[in-house]
């Protein structure tokens, strides 16, 4: 028989797979863009080029480095903006996805079905939505993510030819450029995707206890070197009857990653909330369903 931190383990784990299979397209697509930019600058350089290298002052000259630098953004600027769309797309989705594997785990774990309510579409949504003044850190981190794209090709480009360095040389300096933009990618995608799936969680634990299911919601924290002392100190507390955690830090919050925690807090966060039922608790005798059987039954599309 699983137990039910097995069976949110399941859920949570299967709910990442949607932001996973986001980052390995992403992926690829950045080296796609650096083979295209690797290519482009190869022919600059045979062109260009004296002796190996480049000379700024040149290239600035005759409007060179203006119309290099274009090409450079503008085969970046398309997989940005893809990169944009797809995140937004993503997390109303991943919250689905987690209400509803959450709600299998729950009702395999008790036992019987009850009958969660999932948010509408329109409502899971507007959850995500840059317009929302709760997301606040989301739409400036959408804002910024351009900018910063651009400004490391940029500087990777100028500071290269203003040192005069060779072909092989900047294609390393603009390598790391776009690994830096595609890190920042996934730190997006890891950040809002967790906290989606926090939220879809937390939703359920909320109507659960509102149906009479007696059980807490505690925080669970990863145990490794990269979790933070703050969040180390989280794991196993216990919600407060107002729905909030003391902590991490000096900050509360209603579940891990939330959108109102400080950067410091959330970015990156890998906790996840759990809920716990009491030893004594009596299962029914309702028969265990895999994933597909329970959704298939109870949430046909």
């Amino acid at each position: 028989m699983r137990s039910i931190s097995a069976l949110l383990e399941m859920a949570f784990n299967s709910s990442l797979m949607m932001q996973k299979e986001l980052e390995m397209f992403i992926g690829r697509a950045f080296y796609d863009v650096l083979v295209k930019i690797k290519g482009e600058m190869k022919t600059f350089y045979e062109k260009w080029a004296t002796n190996g290298t480049l000379s700024l002052a040149e290239l600035t000259k005759y409007r060179r480095y203006a119309r290099i630098e274009k090409k450079l953004i503008d085969m970046l600027n398309p997989i940005i903006k893809k990169n944009i769309s797809s995140i937004k797309l993503l997390l109303p989705l991943q919250y689905k996805d987690a209400f509803i594997r959450t709600a299998w785990a729950l009702d395999n774990a008790i036992g019987t079905h009850i009958s969660l309510n999932l948010p509408e579409m329109s409502v899971i949504k507007n959850m995500f939505s840059v317009f929302n003044i709760e997301n606040k850190f989301f739409d400036e981190a959408l804002k910024n993510y351009p900018l910063e794209a651009r400004m490391k090709i940029r500087q990777a480009l100028f500071n290269g030819l203003q040192s005069g360095k060779s072909f092989d040389s900047m294609i390393k300096d603009v390598k790391k450029a776009v690994n830096i933009t595609n890190y920042k990618t996934f730190r997006i995608i890891n950040t809002e995707g967790m906290s989606a799936v926090n939220a879809a969680m937390n939703e359920v634990y909320k109507q659960a206890l509102a149906l009479g299911i007696n059980g807490t919601i505690k925080w669970s924290a990863i145990h490794d070197q990269k979790t933070r002392p703050d969040h180390w100190a989280m794991d196993g507390q216990t919600k407060g009857d107002d729905g909030f955690y003391r902590g991490p830090g000096g900050e509360h919050t209603p579940y891990p990653a939330w959108q109102g925690l400080s950067a410091q807090q959330r970015v990156n966060c890998r906790c996840v909330e759990v809920f716990v039922l009491p030893e004594d608790f009596k299962k029914k005798e309702t028969p265990y369903m895999t994933y597909p059987q329970w959704k298939n039954t109870y949430y046909k599309e």
